[in-house]
């Protein structure tokens, strides 16, 4: 998956890179390219405890990325 700045859709980067950029050269904000495979089990959130729902979410947006190589505990710790 890629982030697109909303400015220019032609500068792409990696989830990584766009956290740790921020904002995009053009001035743009990044956004992930798609949301078709964000599928919340929305009926599991209410008892999903904060660190779960977090780890739900950011396993969505950063999937595969290589800065948290599959895990978000030490993130989240």
């Amino acid at each position: 998956m890629f982030y697109l700045s909303t400015r220019n859709q032609k500068i792409q980067k990696t989830p990584s890179e766009a956290l740790l950029q921020g904002i995009a050269s053009d001035g743009g904000l990044y956004m992930p390219e798609s949301f078709e495979n964000a599928k919340f089990p929305l009926e599991k959130l209410a008892k999903m405890s904060n660190k779960e729902i977090s780890a739900t979410v950011l396993s969505l947006l950063f999937n595969g990325d290589k800065m948290f190589n599959g895990s978000f505990d030490e993130a989240l710790n």
